[in-house]
């Protein structure tokens, strides 16, 4: 949720570590559909420059690595994750 006009970036985490192959393939296209759809709708609505992400867990994702990841793209400032 984005609560304040100064957002700059909103990534959107989603764990399918656990989903079948085909729950995995709906949970990717759910989850990008819904960055899209964030960003337009903020575009819309004046968060011109939110930029919406998104990151997708797999089994074999430790998940501490992808933490650092996160981390280290948001202090460099870096672009979007998807």
């Amino acid at each position: 949720m984005a609560t304040a006009l100064a957002a700059r970036r909103l990534l959107i985490v989603c764990d399918a570590g656990r989903a079948s192959p085909a729950e995995r393939k709906r949970a990717i296209r759910w989850v990008r559909e819904v960055a899209h759809r964030i960003g337009y709708e903020c575009s819309i609505n004046g968060l011109h420059d939110l930029g919406t992400s998104y990151l997708v867990l797999v089994a074999d994702t430790p998940v501490g690595d992808a933490a650092r990841s996160v981390a280290d793209r948001c202090r460099r400032g870096g672009s979007a994750m998807s």
